[in-house]
C-alpha cells in the first residue's frame, strides 16, 4: 500500500496504479449514475440473491459507507446490515463494511489526522478476506460516483484499488439518465476503471419498449453494454408507516402496531365534509385504505373519517397536522368505536410539509421482510446475468434450502453429436 498522505482532490497520481482485473477473484462493483433514490441498493440486493443461485457462495461489501448502525460491537453501514441479515451472512463486520465516514471524520483526514494509508489499508484488506471466501462478491458503492472524493475514495478510486469493473444504476428516462451516465463514466475513465454496463432502474412499464430502444441505441453508440431495464412497480415504493412516523417526525396517538404497513394512495382532506363523503362514495376502493392529511383544527372531517371506519368503510390511517392536537381531540379519538381500526398520527408540521415529505419519501429495504425478497425476485428476470458476471455464461440458476444450503446443481446439459 502506498503512502499518499493528505489528498485534497480524488484523482489518479504517480504510484497508484489500478489493481489488475480481479486481483482476488469474481467481484464488481455497483454505483449509482446519478443522485439519490435510484435503487443502488436494491439492484444490489437483487445481484447478491440471483448470483447466490448461480455460485455456492457470493459476499457483500460496501467499502465505504455513510449512515451506519451498531451491529453487536461493531459499527457497519445500514446496507451492510441488511445484506447481512437479509442472507444470514457470517462474513466478519469490519470487512463488509471497512470504512464508515462517521461524523468528524472528513475533517480528521483533511486536518491529516487519519492517514489515506490506513483507509486503504482496511478496505484492501475486507476485499481480500472476502475474496477468499467466496466465489463471487458484490461490491456496493456508496452515492453517486464522487462521493466519498474529499478522503480520496470516491466508487472510481476504490473499484480501481480493487481491480473491478463497475456497474452504473441510473433511473429510466433517455436525456437526464444519459447525461447522467456520461459525467460517471467521465470519472470512471480517469481511474482507468471499466464500466461493464448500465442497470436501467424505475423505467414508467408504458414505456418501457419506448426508453429501452433508444437507451440500447444510445449505450451501443458509446459502447457500454444496457445490463438491465427494470420495470417500476409503485407497490416497492409506498411508504410504510414506519416510514411515515420518520419523514413526518410523528407520533402516535392510536393504533401504529404494524410499522411494516403501506397505503394505497395519500391524500390531503382540505375539502367540506360533504365533498370527502361524496368521494368516499364515488371511489371506495381506491380510498379505503389510504392515508389522509388533516389539519388538526378539522374536527368535522376527522368525526367522518372515524365514522366512516366504524361503518367499515374506511380503514387506512391520518395524520393530523399543524401543532399537537388539543386534550378534546384525543379523548374524541379514544372514545370513538372508528377509531380503533386505524392509524392516527399526529404531527408539528404544516400540511404541506407534510405532503412535500410523503410525496419526496423513498421507502429503504430492511432487514426481515417480505419485501426484500419480492424486490430481488421482481428484479431478476430483467438482468443480463452473462454480462454481468463478465461476460462468460453465466452458471445455471440452481436452488437453495429455506436455510440457505446449496442444493444439487442441475446437470449439465448434453450436446448433441
Amino acid at each position: 500500500c502506498v503512502e499518499l498522505g493528505p489528498l485534497r482532490h480524488d484523482r489518479p497520481l504517480p504510484g497508484f496504479p489500478r489493481a489488475p482485473p480481479a486481483m482476488w477473484g469474481r467481484a464488481i462493483m455497483v454505483a449509482a449514475a446519478g443522485g439519490k433514490h435510484t435503487g443502488k441498493t436494491s439492484v444490489s440486493m437483487a445481484l447478491t440473491n440471483g448470483l447466490r443461485r448461480r455460485f455456492p457462495s457470493v459476499g457483500y461489501m460496501k467499502p465505504v459507507g455513510q449512515e451506519h448502525v451498531v451491529d453487536g460491537s461493531a459499527k457497519i453501514d445500514k446496507d451492510v446490515f441488511l445484506a447481512r441479515q437479509h442472507f444470514s451472512m457470517t462474513d466478519p463486520p469490519e470487512a463488509m463494511s471497512p470504512v464508515i465516514l462517521d461524523r468528524g471524520v472528513t475533517k480528521s483526514f483533511i486536518d491529516g489526522a487519519l492517514p489515506h494509508a490506513s483507509l486503504v489499508g482496511a478496505i484492501r484488506s475486507g476485499f481480500r478476506t472476502l475474496s477468499a471466501r467466496h466465489d463471487f462478491v458484490v461490491v456496493e458503492g456508496t452515492g453517486h460516483v464522487g462521493v466519498g472524493s474529499v478522503v480520496g475514495l470516491s466508487n472510481p478510486r476504490v473499484a480501481a484499488l480493487l481491480g473491478l469493473d463497475m456497474v452504473l444504476v441510473v433511473n429510466g428516462g433517455i436525456g437526464r439518465a444519459v447525461d447522467e451516465v456520461e459525467l460517471s463514466r467521465a470519472l470512471c475513465d480517469a481511474h482507468g476503471v471499466r464500466v461493464r454496463g448500465v442497470v436501467m432502474n424505475r423505467v414508467l412499464p408504458a414505456k418501457m419498449g419506448e426508453i429501452r430502444g433508444y437507451a440500447e441505441r444510445w449505450l451501443t453508440q458509446a459502447g457500454l453494454p444496457l445490463l438491465g431495464c427494470i420495470p417500476d412497480s409503485p407497490s416497492f415504493d409506498k411508504p410504510r408507516l414506519s416510514d411515515l412516523l420518520r419523514t413526518l417526525r410523528a407520533r402516535v396517538l392510536v393504533g401504529g402496531a404494524d410499522e411494516a404497513r403501506s397505503y394505497s394512495t395519500h391524500e390531503f382532506v382540505g375539502t367540506s365534509v360533504k365533498r370527502f363523503e361524496d368521494k368516499l362514495a364515488e371511489d371506495p376502493a381506491a380510498l379505503r385504505e389510504a392515508f389522509l392529511l388533516v389539519h388538526h383544527t378539522r374536527h368535522d372531517v376527522l368525526e367522518a373519517v372515524l365514522n366512516a371506519a366504524a361503518e367499515g368503510r374506511f380503514a387506512g390511517g391520518l395524520v393530523l397536522t399543524g401543532s399537537p392536537p388539543r386534550t378534546d381531540v384525543e379523548a374524541l379519538l379514544r372514545g370513538h368505536p372508528g377509531a380503533s381500526a386505524l392509524d392516527v398520527l399526529d404531527s408539528a408540521m404544516t400540511s404541506t410539509q407534510a405532503m412535500e415529505g410523503i410525496k419526496a419519501c423513498r421507502p429503504k429495504l430492511r432487514p426481515g421482510e417480505s419485501r426484500t425478497d419480492a424486490l430481488c425476485h421482481a428484479y431478476a428476470p430483467y438482468l443480463d446475468w452473462n454480462a454481468l458476471v463478465g461476460g462468460e455464461d453465466a452458471p445455471e440458476p440452481f436452488l437453495r434450502d429455506p436455510a440457505g444450503a446449496v442444493l444439487a446443481p442441475p446437470p449439465p446439459a448434453v450436446k448433441a453429436a
